[in-house]
């Protein structure tokens, strides 16, 4: 699927570092791209919610950036991973295997796309790992997955788990409304 949607993904997206971690070169689009004002008839993929920075990935990309004993010699998953910025962050913070996962395809390609701009090298996987044990990795990273009650509270259900199991859960959460949650995990 990769050489599929790369060619798409690079036409209708463009290289910035105009974000919160500009140490990451990321394809996205942008205000210039004409996707940014595209109305849905025109967008060529589904959804490219992946090909915006949302504030927690750019969040949880610069915490990782800036603590990299977070994930040095550690095994990362992003899980819903997007553009692939917080599996990108912990690359280059030397963790010892990181594995990019979103459900979408185009996330994946993204990552792989953005990963290959940064120099470092990450797994990709399309497989839903919500609720599963997570037994290959030490920490799991997540953010801006949270869109919605019911779902945040799956989440939050499961990344509770997985922190009882001794796993190192990081979440960055843009919504104020969800913050209880993240305060009682």
């Amino acid at each position: 699927m990769f050489k599929e949607l790369a060619p798409l993904i690079m036409k209708h997206t463009m290289c910035t570092r105009s974000h919160l971690t500009p140490e990451l070169v990321l394809r996205l689009i942008t205000p210039i791209c004409p996707l940014w004002k595209a109305t849905e008839d025109e967008l060529p993929f589904k959804d490219p919610f992946w090909a915006f920075y949302w504030p927690g990935g750019q969040a949880t990309a610069r915490y990782i950036l800036d603590n990299k004993t977070l994930v040095e010699n550690h095994r990362i998953i992003d899980v819903g991973c997007g553009c692939g910025a917080g599996a990108i962050a912990a690359a280059k913070m030397n963790a010892d295997y990181v594995l990019a996962n979103d459900i979408d395809e185009c996330a994946t390609t993204a990552s792989l796309i953005n990963a290959n701009l940064n120099k470092v090298s990450i797994e990709t996987s399309v497989r839903n790992f919500i609720g599963s044990d997570c037994r290959d990795f030490d920490t799991i990273l997540i953010g801006d997955m949270f869109y919605d009650e019911d779902f945040a509270s799956l989440l939050f259900d499961w990344l509770r788990g997985l922190s009882s199991d001794g796993k190192t859960v990081s979440v960055v959460i843009s919504k104020s409304c969800y913050l209880d949650y993240l305060l009682n995990l």
